[in-house]
Formats: structure tokens, sequence, C-alpha cells
């Protein structure tokens, strides 16, 4: 789910939403994970997963620090879709992504 959330943005946001189940962090800090690419901030975007003909799942990118942290599990047709995720699907035109949405990929 990582390499979905490294992807290309989606709707940034110019704040941050922090997690509602964790203890306020230090004024202004976003969560962050590591990846191969860099640290990715979470917290400021969304990632959208197609599933099949007609069916998209939009999460926010906090939803890994949910998973890994507090045991979420999402539906199994969402955990489906991250399997099978198509990295090629954000570069191309998609009725799924709004054509205003920012698609942005920080390198």
């Amino acid at each position: 789910m990582l390499d979905i959330i490294a992807a290309p943005r989606i709707n940034t946001m110019r704040g941050h939403h922090r997690c509602p189940f964790c203890p306020e962090p230090s004024e202004g800090s976003m969560l962050s994970v590591d990846h191969p690419t860099g640290a990715l901030l979470l917290g400021h975007t969304e990632i959208r997963v197609p599933s099949g003909r007609g069916v998209i799942f939009a999460a926010p990118s906090l939803i890994w620090h949910y998973v890994t942290a507090h045991f979420y599990r999402p539906p199994a047709e969402f955990i489906e879709a991250v399997k099978q995720y198509d990295h090629g699907w954000t570069t191309e035109p998609s009725p799924w992504i709004p054509h205003h949405a920012q698609r942005i990929r920080f390198d």
C-alpha cells in the first residue's frame, strides 16, 4: 500500500489531518513512514484504488497508519484491489479521478 501512497498525489490539501486515536503530536508535525523513495508524509492526500469495472475505492493516505498502528481492517474488496493494483492507471485519463485533481509526483 505504501507504493500506492507514493504514487502521484491526489487531492492534496494545504493542511493535514492528524490521527484521532494517537496522543497529540508536536504542534505542526505530520505522521510519516519510511519508503524506498524517501519519507512519505501521511494525512494530506487521498489514494484511489480501482477494483473492477465501475468500482474504485478512495481512502485517506492515513489508511496505512490506521492499518499498521490501530489494526484497522479495510473491507476484503479493498484489500484485494490493493493486491491487484496497477501503478500505470494513475498516469492515464480516468473518469475515477476528477480532471481538476492534482497529479503531482514528488521525487
